[in-house]
């Protein structure tokens, strides 16, 4: 190749180099507050498909969370439950077509509670439903329809209502 040529060669590469853009860089503002670390978040990275059987390895029975959900069968198998319910339970194909995991047919900890739920106890809400703050007794800005719109929405931590998570298994 001739002097010339890869003097030119170079030329074009450094003009080429100069016209791109810098990397960018996110500086923050002195002072400005920085997002806490999720604890939950770190701990159950990776788990965001996790079986009954691995919540349960951390979560074991005997721990007030998982003695609370002694009234609702996990592992049961929803079909099964449905034939037997006299209507009152939906089918699975039914179920997983409202957006709620089942575990292999079965009611499992993701069919209720999902990771990335900002909600507390990490309510796993239907897509497109409606979220809503959970109905406290004594406070009818929580379950009167009338009041209920006044109450600021729900945010992250608050306790939601699970009642488009219930229908979407049962059926009233």
């Amino acid at each position: 190749m001739r002097r010339s040529a890869l003097v030119l060669l170079v030329a074009g590469a450094f003009a080429a180099a100069a016209q791109q853009q810098p990397p960018t860089k996110t500086v923050e503002k002195p002072g400005s507050p920085r997002p806490e670390p999720d604890p939950f978040a770190a701990e159950h990275a990776g788990l965001e498909g996790a079986s009954t059987e691995d919540c349960l390895g951390c979560h074991a029975e005997g721990r007030a969370a998982v003695q609370a959900h002694a009234s609702h069968p996990v592992g049961l198998v929803l079909d099964d439950a449905a034939a037997r319910s006299k209507g009152q339970l939906r089918a699975a194909r039914e179920v997983r077509a409202r957006g709620v995991a089942l575990e292999d047919g079965k009611i499992g900890c993701l069919t209720c509670h999902a990771l990335a739920s900002p909600y507390k106890h990490r309510i796993a809400l239907p897509p497109g439903a409606e979220v809503r703050r959970a109905a406290v007794p004594g406070d009818k800005r929580t379950y009167d329809p009338e009041l209920a719109e006044s109450a600021a929405a729900p945010g992250p931590g608050a306790a939601v209502s699970t009642k488009p998570l219930c229908q979407a298994c049962h059926v009233h």
